[in-house]
């Protein structure tokens, strides 16, 4: 027979995976659109996503040393950061922002066209506070780290966060 405090734990359950199907019908569907626009500059060419645990091991590398972000190409930026809020081309030069409410960070490249950003490596980036009337300078690894995306890391739940009850 099943007690009290397992049939809680088992519809705590379903509603947690209800939620996470609710959250991805409203998220936009197929996310590979917005690197496939990124990759080239008709929007038509298609960029693999890494798998997650590639995702998590190329944020991992920033974590550690910040300055690894300039052995990363731009496909690998678009899987770490996802896509830029801003881009702006002024060949040779292509600069991706990224930013968040606390801080922006721009990454550079060098291409001689657009469609070769995607494959290219960094060969710039500055990170700094969103505010400019801040005297505090804000830390480059703090920033990536608030701005990687969201499916690039692992979250855990703790049963006991989800239900909590007198033990009986």
């Amino acid at each position: 027979m099943i007690n009290n405090k397992h049939t809680h734990f088992i519809i705590a359950c379903f509603c947690a995976v209800a939620a996470f199907a609710v959250y991805l019908s409203f998220a936009g569907g197929d996310r590979n659109y917005a690197y496939a626009s990124i990759g080239n500059g008709d929007g038509q060419g298609e960029m693999a996503n890494y798998k997650p645990a590639r995702k998590r091991h190329l944020s991992a590398r920033l974590r550690k040393d910040v300055d690894q972000i300039l052995d990363l190409s731009g496909h690998d930026i678009v899987q770490i950061f996802d896509k830029p809020e801003l881009v702006r081309r002024d060949l040779p030069t292509t600069i991706w922002q990224y930013r968040n409410d606390n801080c922006v960070m721009d990454v550079y490249f060098t291409v001689d066209r657009v469609e070769d950003v995607a494959r290219s490596h960094v060969a710039h980036y500055e990170v700094r506070q969103r505010d400019t009337r801040a005297k505090d300078s804000v830390a480059a690894s703090d920033c990536m780290q608030d701005l990687v995306a969201h499916d690039t890391m692992i979250s855990l739940i703790d049963i006991n966060a989800i239900f909590k009850a007198p033990a009986q």
